[in-house]
């Protein structure tokens, strides 16, 4: 995989989470992301190599850069994204402890507000090869 893309790693069990990586699929036009399901082998590596196994969050990493969690790694997706994703960013300027802590507000609530699927479900057919094990 190219150096310039980025690999989203996200809760395979969450509704809320499968809707914005179907949001991301769709904005996407350059192809920068692909995705990995924490629970799947290439996230539970990922996760365990680099200890963080208790962080409930995305991780966004760009191979041989760096990795963002929690707000972070939703700044650094709407920022690649661009357009009304540039949104997100706006609160950029803000202190990290507060986005963060409004991201952990939503993560800890979001199976409870949003739904959870008992595995994770198989990527849109026509998307399949973004996806990572």
């Amino acid at each position: 995989m190219k150096t310039d893309k980025f690999i989203v790693f996200f809760d395979g069990h969450c509704a809320l989470c499968h809707f914005w990586v179907k949001q991301i699929l769709k904005h996407d036009a350059k192809e920068r992301f692909h995705f990995a399901s924490l629970e799947g082998e290439m996230g539970h590596h990922f996760t365990q190599e680099r200890s963080l196994e208790h962080l409930d969050s995305i991780i966004v990493w760009k191979k041989g850069v760096a990795y963002w969690t929690e707000s972070e790694a939703v700044f650094t997706i709407a920022k690649s994204l661009g357009g009304y994703f540039s949104i997100f960013s706006l609160f950029r300027f803000l202190p990290r402890f507060i986005t963060d802590s409004w991201y952990r507000f939503l993560a800890r609530n979001r199976k409870k507000w949003f739904g959870r699927y008992a595995t994770c479900p198989p990527p849109p057919a026509e998307f399949s090869r973004r996806f990572l094990k």
